[in-house]
């Protein structure tokens, strides 16, 4: 039994449609179980991070946890989960970091996550860290843009990024949660996508897809930031974009773990968007 937290996040989804697709037995926690879509082989169960209690019968007949959880709360919220990993005799923890430890530890970002990471690794349960970079689904936040004015507002246009598609995370978790020694011989794996891409690029990308034309404006860094914060807590808004800011060389190195751990290599963004065109289009 596999039981993933944070189980209905972007990372979280993908990780349940994945092992549910290989015939594992899952249990998913989430606040509000039946507000959740019927995934075959997947249990999903009520449970409160901030409430530790409500842990311990969901960990009964459990071999593996999946954490993924949110950046600024990271470090706490796994240390309630692998606290009760423990006690309950868990044998394996994968948890979800950010490739923002490699990038910039001493920032916000990198250091929320490389807090988290520590509590997995000095728990006593062996433990893998999945490091990816961002996420191609971060320019679903793009359509209202795309639908409305035809025009994507962005800071740093020309930044290149390795991104990759949330569901390349969730085929290495699923893996990762069911191997019967260390994925790759190493505790941390670090994923990216096939190639580095810009929002420029992505957005030229879309514009093909969806056979319409969309421009792209630069803004600026505080201008982001206000519109993250509209979306997310301030802090995380303020950590993103200071991240992003500071982007180094790392954000777009191609790392091989997706490749080495899946067997095929990461899904393009090219891809990414034709399977979700009717959602850029405003059709889902």
């Amino acid at each position: 039994m596999i039981l993933v937290v944070g189980a209905t996040g972007i990372v979280g989804t993908a990780t349940v449609r994945e092992l549910s697709r290989r015939g594992a037995k899952v249990r998913a926690l989430t606040r509000n179980p039946g507000r959740t879509a019927p995934v075959p082989s997947v249990e999903f169960v009520a449970g409160d991070l901030d409430v530790p209690r409500t842990l311990d019968p969901l960990l009964e007949g459990v071999d593996s946890v999946f954490i993924a959880t949110s950046g600024h709360l990271k470090a706490r919220q796994d240390a309630t989960v692998v606290a009760a990993a423990a006690a309950a005799d868990v044998r394996r923890v994968v948890t979800v970091s950010s490739l923002a430890v490699d990038e910039n530890p001493d920032g916000a970002l990198g250091g929320w996550h490389a807090a988290g990471e520590r509590v997995a690794v000095e728990s006593g349960i062996p433990s893998i860290v999945l490091r990816p970079n961002g996420f191609y689904s971060n320019t679903f936040a793009w359509i209202p843009s795309i639908l409305g004015t035809g025009v994507v507002e962005v800071a740093l246009p020309d930044l290149p990024a390795a991104h990759l598609d949330p569901r390349d995370i969730g085929r290495v978790a699923a893996r990762a949660l069911s191997a019967e020694t260390d994925p790759a011989g190493a505790p941390v794996l670090r994923l990216s996508g096939p190639r580095a891409v810009s929002p420029r690029e992505q957005v030229a990308v879309l514009a093909e897809v969806l056979g319409r034309p969309i421009a792209v404006r630069e803004i600026s860094i505080e201008q982001e930031r206000e519109r993250l914060a509209r979306r997310v807590p301030a802090t995380v808004a303020d950590a993103v974009t200071a991240a992003r800011a500071a982007a180094g060389p790392v954000r777009g190195r191609i790392f091989d773990d997706v490749e080495i751990l899946t067997g095929t290599p990461p899904i393009s963004y090219e891809k990414f968007v034709r399977d979700h065109r009717a959602r850029f289009l405003g059709d889902s």
